[in-house]
């Protein structure tokens, strides 16, 4: 079985096993769906595996099987996690080397004995024309995106000039702000390595200082903590979270530290991974504090039902709110999406 989350490379796997007679009978998989799939419909004697697939470590999947060897196939930069695993779990490793067709080949090899791969030209120019294809792609739906983005904030800052209405003209500049928080993910992601994760406490300093200068905000009378645990998030529970943080923060810089306060305002931010897979995001801060009889989950702010919204239906998440020496607002949901079960017709 080969499990991967780059379907250019399997496919030209593929081609190539299939022209070699593929005497292995060769399953492969590119979710931890499929991978969960194929392992329960028969157990293969060897498995050829990246690290991680579609961000998710595969090693958890595997410890049902732990008689089947699994060969590691991984970049250079992730030879010491490679190591571990041989330590723990895996059979051995190979390190990519950037010609796939000969990489499988060697790690065939080192399981079978010898093994040809064909690695023809017409293969090697069919990859490298597919290759070439996907980043054109990807690189034409990221401007597009980046540009639809920037033309709704144009138009929105263009409005904003023809209105005298302070509370209107708020309400459009919070659309900008919630516009340019997901426009930073989306370029976050893009510039990204393998663009299915990102450094988020990067992200969250880099959305924060764009809401300081929105609102006006001196940096040094209000100071900006960060905290970010070793977490995964896939671009679906990065969106909510981004929103998340991006009205409750602005929330704090409307309320939580009027002209007569007096000290240094803080604000906290953390992302913290607890047990089984709960994430458990903070947004806190020392100033006047939420009034008692606000209940955020049904506030007539839009923001704070924004928050509801992106938390309760988004995340699938609980909110708790904490008054005691200014305001700690807790969102805990899942770090990888749950799939809802299948409906059954009686």
């Amino acid at each position: 079985m080969f499990i991967s989350s780059d379907k250019s490379e399997a496919r030209l796997i593929r081609q190539s096993l299939d022209d070699a007679g593929d005497p292995f009978q060769t399953d492969f998989a590119f979710t931890a769906e499929s991978m969960t799939r194929h392992l329960a419909a028969r157990s293969p004697n060897l498995i050829v595996s990246e690290l991680r697939v579609q961000g998710q470590y595969v090693e958890p999947l595997l410890r049902d099987h732990p008689s089947v060897p699994v060969l590691l196939l991984v970049p250079a930069e992730d030879v010491e996690q490679a190591r571990k695993a041989v330590d723990r779990w895996a059979l051995d490793y190979e390190i990519k080397s950037g010609a796939i067709l000969s990489d499988m080949q060697h790690v065939i090899e080192r399981r079978f004995g010898p093994f040809n791969i064909p690695n023809s030209k017409d293969l090697k120019t069919r990859y490298e024309k597919q290759l070439a294809e996907r980043d054109m792609l990807v690189k034409e739906i990221h401007h597009r995106v980046k540009n639809n983005f920037q033309t709704v904030c144009g138009v929105l800052s263009l409005q904003s000039q023809y209105i005298e209405d302070k509370r209107l003209l708020n309400m459009l500049t919070e659309c900008q702000d919630r516009i340019r928080a997901m426009a930073l993910l989306h370029e976050k992601f893009y510039r990204s390595n393998d663009m299915i994760k990102i450094d988020f406490r990067d992200y969250i300093e880099n959305l924060v200082k764009g809401l300081f200068w929105s609102f006006g905000t001196d940096p040094k009378r209000v100071k900006l903590e960060i905290h970010v645990d070793d977490v995964e998030l896939e671009i679906d529970r990065s969106v909510p979270c981004s929103l998340i943080i991006n009205e409750l923060v602005s929330n704090t810089l409307k309320h939580a530290f009027p002209s007569d306060w007096k000290g240094i305002g803080h604000i906290g931010i953390s992302v913290r991974k607890h047990k089984e897979g709960i994430i458990e995001l903070l947004v806190e801060d020392n100033g006047v504090g939420i009034p008692e009889h606000l209940d955020i989950k049904r506030s007539d702010s839009f923001g704070l039902e924004l928050v509801t919204i992106m938390a309760r239906d988004q995340l699938n998440g609980r909110i708790e709110l904490d008054r005691n020496d200014g305001t700690r607002i807790r969102v805990f949901f899942q770090e990888k999406r749950v799939p809802l079960p299948m409906r059954h017709d009686s």
